[in-house]
């Protein structure tokens, strides 16, 4: 993503921009397409690229450009136009069949897709940040169901700029000082879907004057003109205020991110290295001793790195070094964040959903006594402990560690979580030992522990979820079946 950026901001603003705009615009997308010939479908059989198409300038522009260049690539790609319709406002409602129009008179086949803005919004979203989130998912949704390459959305140097304004005003990052990527891979619309933004090196002024010299028709959306939204303040006021006493100032900005996205590069790779040496065995678990070795920033580098796999929002600043502080550098310690939880137990730092947002994987606190007949199936559901029993009649003879399936037919089993004093022999030459001793040894955390069910028939404990089979029964009454726990409301 990093050198993308860095071409699309050594790019600039063109430099040809006081040239013939048409063909400013037609360059830059032809060139576009021409480095990226390779990346289309099938042998003998052209991809499908969406243009995101509001309707306004910037998508016009796009859209016609792109048709202009038909001849030139339509053997890798066939085109087609999606307009999302957000009903915030009654000025909208027109908006698609004009693109519908404009799409159709170019040969474009042409989709409008409707969302509902306010079953995303959250609290501390605005509108336009809502608007945007249900727009980019019914687009992803439709890419993904469509099958596309590529999807493309029209945004501009100036956009990037903006960006860039909003994001220095929020103090963010490296990362987020990298601005708007020009080429990326964009999983929510598919395995193999990238997102592409071929005139982010273009200002909206060449897009205008574009725009004029082909008599485009464009909707205006008045909501662009409201400057209670941020980004229309920073285009209408700051921006231009910046034009006037620093005539330069786009391209040093620009030029600044080149350098930002060389140094973010760099840190980067350190981070990953880092996080590299801090995880176990999956992405659920940090190595905290070795996460506390690591100085301030680095440590502040890995814990945005493991939110991001973890698919998470990024903290505030104080937010994640209270996390830092109460996990890293604590020998205890538990924190929230975005609906997971995170514990320090001995060395380990253990990142799980919380029970409020993961109810098909996680019991309740209390799921009971659970009474129950084998009868041979291969599992037996139990919505109490949301999770399923499984019954393997072919592992067990092997390792000498099942019972005999005859002898357990004619049992009454018992789906526990009462320890009490029971006791559990791990292996054929091993002692018994006390449950809680056994978690221990395992690694199981405490707070997992009341999570895993026991199985006893009558007095004798079978088996213990996250331990194995009770190689004492399995003795008196040798066989081939051994159970095994799956969490989750339905068996394998």
């Amino acid at each position: 993503m990093a050198s993308s950026r860095k071409a699309s901001a050594a790019r600039g603003l063109d430099p040809k921009a006081a040239d013939d705009p048409v063909a400013c615009v037609d360059r830059t997308v032809a060139d576009w397409l021409l480095t990226r010939s390779d990346a289309g479908g099938l042998p003998g059989e052209p991809a499908l690229l969406i243009i995101a198409f509001s309707g306004g300038l910037d998508s016009s522009v796009l859209l016609d450009a792109m048709v202009r260049q038909r001849a030139r690539w339509s053997q890798h790609w066939v085109l087609h136009a999606v307009h999302v319709h957000h009903g915030l406002q009654s000025a909208a409602d027109a908006w698609p069949d004009h693109c519908r129009a404009f799409a159709e008179a170019r040969g474009v086949t042409f989709e409008t897709l409707r969302v509902r803005v306010g079953a995303l919004r959250r609290r501390r979203d605005g509108l336009e940040a809502a608007a945007r989130a249900a727009r980019y998912q019914a687009i992803a949704e439709h890419a993904q169901t469509l099958g596309a390459r590529a999807v493309l959305t029209a945004h501009h140097a100036d956009d990037q700029l903006e960006t860039l304004l909003m994001r220095l005003a929020r103090g963010t990052g490296l990362d987020g000082l990298g601005g708007i990527a020009d080429d990326q891979p964009w999983p929510q619309g598919g395995e193999h879907c990238r997102l592409w933004r071929p005139l982010l090196g273009l200002s909206r002024a060449t897009l205008e004057r574009c725009a004029t010299a082909l008599g485009l028709r464009f909707v205006q959306d008045p909501s662009n003109t409201d400057q209670a939204m941020t980004r229309n303040a920073v285009r209408h006021h700051l921006m231009p205020a910046l034009d006037m006493a620093l005539p330069d100032w786009r391209s040093g900005f620009l030029r600044s991110r080149t350098l930002l996205d060389e140094a973010n590069d760099r840190l980067q790779e350190q981070t990953r290295a880092d996080l590299l040496q801090c995880q176990l065995t999956d992405r659920q678990h940090l190595n905290a001793i070795a996460l506390a070795d690591l100085t301030d920033a680095r440590r502040r580098a890995v814990w945005r790195a493991w939110f991001d796999h973890l698919k998470l929002r990024m903290p505030s600043m104080r937010r994640l070094d209270a996390i830092d502080r109460s996990l890293a550098m604590s020998a205890s310690g538990e924190a929230l964040h975005e609906g997971w939880s995170f514990r320090r137990w001995r060395d380990m730092i253990v990142a799980s959903p919380a029970a409020s947002v993961n109810e098909d994987i996680d019991p309740p606190i209390d799921p009971g006594d659970v009474k129950l007949v084998w009868s041979g199936e291969p599992s037996l559901s139990i919505e109490e402990w949301c999770g399923s029993l499984v019954f393997d009649l072919d592992k067990g003879s092997e390792q000498d560690a099942g019972v005999d399936p005859d002898w357990l037919r004619g049992q009454r089993l018992l789906v526990t979580a009462q320890r009490s004093a029971a006791r559990l022999r791990i292996a054929p030459l091993a002692r018994s030992r006390s449950l809680k001793g056994l978690y221990q040894s395992a690694s199981i955390p405490p707070w997992v522990r009341p999570t895993l069910p026991l199985v006893f028939a009558g007095d004798e404990l079978v088996f213990a979820a996250g331990l194995g089979m009770n190689y004492t029964v399995n003795q008196k009454v040798p066989g081939g079946l051994v159970l095994n726990w799956c969490p989750g409301k339905s068996g394998p």
